[in-house]
């Protein structure tokens, strides 16, 4: 998947030089990539709930995007506390724009029903008084 080249500078701009060092480590901006591509995965079904693509022009979609990046810059580290913050940020943001279904709420599927019931017989034998 190829995303734009400035978004690694601009979740940069977003993150603290010293921590996104700990964070990476020595593995540099690989690992800022592969998080940047998870958080477009995620972005991507989260908006697919409403029938949207992926748009970085939009401003909200674009921010969602870097804050679910830092939450996967985060769990990489195993700082799954701060990383929760920023993942629920993420979800924030998109249910402010696009509405409370964004984590599924409100989704009726379509397919048959789990439960069929049928009158019961008056020869039936089962907890009869």
């Amino acid at each position: 998947m190829e995303l734009p080249s400035d978004l690694i500078n601009e979740l940069k701009k977003e993150i603290k030089p010293y921590n996104l060092s700990a964070l990476i480590g020595d593995e540099g901006d690989e690992v800022v990539k592969r998080c940047l591509e998870k958080a477009m995965v995620w972005l991507k079904a989260k908006l697919r709930t409403y029938g949207k693509d992926v748009d970085l022009t939009h401003p909200v979609i674009k921010q969602a995007l870097l804050k679910r990046t830092l939450y996967e810059l985060y769990s990489y580290a195993e700082n799954e506390e701060i990383a929760r913050d920023k993942a629920k940020d993420a979800v924030e943001l998109l249910r402010a724009e696009f509405g409370t279904s964004i984590e599924g709420e409100g989704f009726s599927g379509k397919g048959q029903p789990v439960v069929y019931v049928i009158p019961g017989k008056p020869d039936w034998r089962g907890f009869k008084e």
